[in-house]
């Protein structure tokens, strides 16, 4: 019988650290109707993807994290279809992978809070973990020379270690000041990962939104957007049914339900050609005090409007000098 071993902060590697496909994958027994369990349905749980799927750069290689398994999918695309190769262990809740390059691919960890380098040189294994902050959720590589950028959430036993002391924004995540950002970029030279047993990154950039997810490169490689998952602008998503029909915001009307809504859509009510506008549903910016008056009515669905952080890379040393917040952009400048 074939078993996994999840590795949520240990190098692995040998011939043990994965197994190839083929000749393995035959060997697991097939249930059978007489077999199937008799007990309450199974109830997965697993961490969302946030880059569950990666090529190498010469396409020749497919990369796919399998959360509940904690393992690193590798399959070999020169036939033109994925063929399993190889099935790495990682860390727990593996939910992104991105490729350095042909020969290296780094993993995110959410439930380990770590980040595990594979190498695919030989038998594919781990090489190096890192720890990082609470709930790493992306990873790419970006700017002159190249850094390694993961978002977490701005806590974590890591950020604190002794072993960071001197790294730019390390330390006390101040839990319950006020006006303290919420969400962190680690910052990482792939090249000179450290001698400290989790990684010494080049620095812990922090910014004014909660939940980083996403992460994004513009084309030259010197820009890095990050994407805030619950950015706490004052936005809420109404659904359809509790906006009145027609465009005009301030005029209520009775619902099905004979409660009453304070208006309909804000419009424009055509489009350029005159063509009306379809009935959909409204994200709106509410004052506090309208947002007491509405509670009743609402249905608070998500914060999806991105918080888009620039961070611009310089070409020598790849570290931020000064940051300044602008409303909901936040603006990283490097020189």
């Amino acid at each position: 019988m074939l078993t996994n071993t999840r590795n949520a902060g240990s190098s692995l590697s040998g011939p043990s650290a994965s197994w190839r496909g083929s000749a393995e994958a035959s060997s697991i027994p097939t249930p059978s109707a007489a077999s199937a369990s008799t007990g309450p349905a199974f109830i997965e749980f697993e961490s969302g993807h946030v880059r569950p799927i990666a090529t190498s750069p010469d396409g020749n290689t497919l990369f796919a994290v399998n959360t509940p398994n904690g393992t690193l999918e590798i399959f070999d695309l020169t036939s033109g279809l994925p063929t399993f190769e190889f099935r790495v262990p990682v860390g727990l809740e593996p939910v992104a992978v991105a490729a350095r390059n042909n020969a290296e691919v780094w993993v995110t960890n959410l439930l380990s809070d770590s980040v595990s380098i594979v190498s695919l040189t030989g038998t594919p294994h781990v090489v190096r973990t890192l720890l990082v902050g609470d709930a790493p959720r992306d990873i790419v590589f970006a700017g002159t020379p190249p850094r390694a950028f993961i978002t977490t959430a701005h806590r974590g036993q890591q950020r604190s270690d002794p072993s960071l002391a001197s790294v730019p924004g390390a330390g006390d995540p101040q839990l319950t000041t006020p006006g303290i950002p919420r969400a962190d970029v680690w910052v990482f030279d792939p090249a000179n990962l450290g001698s400290t047993l989790g990684g010494t990154p080049v620095r812990i950039m922090s910014f004014f939104t909660d939940t980083p997810r996403a992460l994004a490169v513009s084309p030259d490689k010197n820009t890095v957007y990050v994407a805030g998952f619950k950015t706490g602008n004052q936005t809420t998503t109404v659904p359809q049914g509790r906006v009145c029909t027609g465009f005009q915001p301030t005029k209520p009307c009775t619902l099905a339900d004979g409660t009453v809504s304070p208006g309909g859509n804000p419009g424009p009510a055509t489009d350029s050609q005159n063509e009306p506008a379809p009935a959909i549903c409204r994200t709106e910016r509410l004052a506090a005090n309208r947002a007491r008056l509405l509670h009743p009515f609402l249905f608070i669905v998500s914060g999806l409007l991105y918080s888009i952080v620039w961070v611009l890379l310089s070409r020598n040393a790849g570290e931020c000098l000064f940051a300044r917040p602008r409303n909901f952009l936040h603006e990283c400048c490097c020189s």
